[in-house]
């Protein structure tokens, strides 16, 4: 009974709580600074807490919300419900999040239409409104099954019952505890298991299978007990503030610049079967994107040394060429870091990739004309957080060692980028990144090239930046001084 009462006087509570918040609120923007000035409290209550990641989820999972935006408001509201198992704000919401998603999704990624169902049916048994208004008209609750609409959540959860059962109105009932003779196409012999169908329950064969027992979990009727299971199952998913950990975490750093270098190792026409380059180049993208955001990273630019170019488009095969000509790694890479991105706690990104040829000639007897070894430098940044000032390009020797007639092996890239985070003190000052696939092994030749990377940069900076002022701070210098690192 206390619990029961405590679990009432805080969805009240919260309710007064997200009323104070909401006023002014109007953007995500400030529903963040909302949900910053809280956590910055030395002990936030629960209910301004709770009050206050509930109006961050609703704005994420509103009607228009892009589709990363629903993905981040249902985590957003599963943080709500770690702190509040039955606010009926919070539960409306989830239910909403889990139908807009599988309406956008149905086919690829269907969501749980039974948690979703379940969730709208405890708001309304909570009596609470407007929520409870709304939860009936999602349900259609005085509506038949056979009169719903054929887009409503009810409609849909019905007809891919259809599907697995014969019976879909049985299986809404049973959920997982629906016998095996009840599905479709379906036998404990073909799941190689033992007993009789009747007998033995959807759950009760999946837990067979995922102990060891008879077919591969891999297997298609393995997949569909269950994609069934994750249809019906209205158990919630488990509690967890990990994501609002992810969130503080990734606020704390704000006024800090990430950036990641990585040698791709994709530039030899012998770094790849000919027929293995489009599919090497977009995994060695995802994993590197996939790293690149991970939240002890959170990258604002991504630099890579290596990727495919002016090498394989010389001397490559039709795949290898082919990934050249379709810049498969660079875009791969930024529409990873942008998915990745969109489902991470944190500020909104918008990333962009730039990308410069940098070039090799090499002669020999097989060549004498020449051979271009050359490679891609590619540049993936945060428009939020940096603005191109000039795209990326080869930076050419100093004075000095132009003048003695020497120059680079490989010639570094260089961008040059303004600063737009305005929590960092960086904020409006011009970055100068310069990524270089310099010669392994730290002897004399890295020592040299290293060397002369630093003169050619001083006076680009010397020329451009500061044009003449004693002894300039160099803004910045990055670079990839060992080879073969691999994502």
């Amino acid at each position: 009974l206390r619990r029961t009462s405590r679990r009432r006087r805080l969805a009240v509570l919260g309710q007064e709580g997200q009323a104070r918040h909401v006023r002014g609120w109007n953007n995500m923007e400030d529903a963040l600074s909302a949900l910053d000035q809280v956590l910055a409290s030395a002990s936030p209550l629960d209910t301004d807490l709770l009050a206050t990641i509930v109006r961050v989820a609703c704005i994420c999972i509103d009607e228009r919300s892009p589709t990363e935006n629903l993905a981040q408001g249902l985590k957003w509201v599963r943080v709500a419900l770690s702190l509040e198992p039955r606010d009926p704000h919070a539960l409306l919401l989830e239910a909403r999040a889990l139908d807009r998603l599988d309406q956008r999704f149905a086919t690829a990624s269907p969501q749980r239409l039974g948690l979703a169902i379940a969730r709208l049916k405890e708001v309304i048994r909570s009596g609470v409104e407007p929520y409870c208004a709304e939860a009936r008209a999602l349900l259609h609750q005085a509506t038949a099954s056979e009169l719903l609409p054929s887009d409503s959540l009810r409609a849909r959860h019905l007809r891919r019952l259809k599907e697995f059962v014969a019976n879909e109105q049985a299986a809404v009932q049973r959920k997982g505890d629906s016998p095996i003779k009840e599905m479709k196409g379906m036998t404990l012999k073909g799941l190689g298991l033992k007993g009789e169908d009747g007998e033995v329950s959807v759950l009760e064969a999946l837990a067979k299978l995922r102990a060891g027992e008879g077919i591969p979990l891999t297997k298609p009727k393995a997949k569909k007990l269950e994609a069934f299971l994750r249809l019906v199952d209205d158990r919630p998913e488990p509690p967890s503030r990990a994501f609002l950990d992810e969130y503080a975490a990734s606020r704390r750093s704000l006024g800090c610049l990430s950036l990641v270098s990585w040698n791709a190792k994709m530039l030899n026409v012998t770094d790849q079967r000919d027929e293995d380059w489009l599919a090497a180049a977009a995994e060695k993208a995802r994993n590197i994107g996939a790293r690149a955001c991970a939240p002890d990273v959170q990258a604002d630019l991504v630099c890579i040394q290596e990727a495919p170019g002016p090498q394989l488009a010389a001397r490559g095969g039709a795949g290898a060429r082919e990934a050249v000509s379709k810049a498969v790694l660079p875009n791969t890479l930024r529409a990873c870091m942008q998915e990745c991105a969109g489902a991470a706690a944190g500020p909104a990104r918008q990333y962009h990739c730039v990308c410069v040829d940098v070039h090799c000639l090499v002669r020999d007897p097989m060549h004498p004309a020449g051979v271009d070894e050359g490679e891609q430098h590619v540049f993936c940044y945060d428009a939020h957080a940096l603005r191109l000032v000039r795209p990326p390009y080869e930076l050419p020797p100093s004075a000095a060692d132009r003048a003695a007639g020497s120059g680079f092996h490989r010639a570094p890239a260089l961008c040059e980028f303004e600063v737009r985070k305005p929590e960092s003190s960086l904020c409006g000052a011009r970055l100068l990144v310069a990524t270089v696939h310099l010669k392994s092994g730290g002897e004399e030749p890295t020592v040299a090239e290293v060397a002369a990377l630093a003169r050619a940069l001083r006076d680009h900076v010397d020329a451009t930046v500061f044009r003449g002022v004693e002894d300039p701070p160099l803004a910045a210098e990055g670079g990839e001084a060992a080879e073969g690192g691999e994502a």
